[in-house]
């Protein structure tokens, strides 16, 4: 459960950097020069859409990395128990 929740506040965390790397690097076409460097566009985006701007999409990217989290827990579980219990068994054989 640490693990999860760990990974969870590092993402949190990481979001706006995520979002200003993202926009970063979608500029092209009519686009091109919106942002003259990372802190331009993190001004520019908290100035026009507000500290909310710069945590949009952070609850997929949230949901995906507790998700990740529980389900290797799971899997290396699963693994332990396998090892363990089924491989001496069979080993007797």
């Amino acid at each position: 459960m640490a693990g999860v929740t760990t990974g969870m506040l590092s993402v949190a965390m990481a979001n706006p950097t995520d979002v200003v790397k993202v926009r970063m690097q979608a500029q092209f076409g009519n686009n091109l020069g919106r942002y003259a460097n990372s802190s331009d566009a993190y001004k520019k985006v908290y100035m026009k859409e507000g500290m909310k701007g710069l945590w949009r999409g952070k609850i997929v990217f949230i949901s995906l990395s507790g998700c990740m989290s529980v389900c290797l827990s799971l899997f290396l579980s699963l693994q332990s128990v396998k090892l363990g219990l089924i491989k001496p068994i069979l080993l007797r054989f």
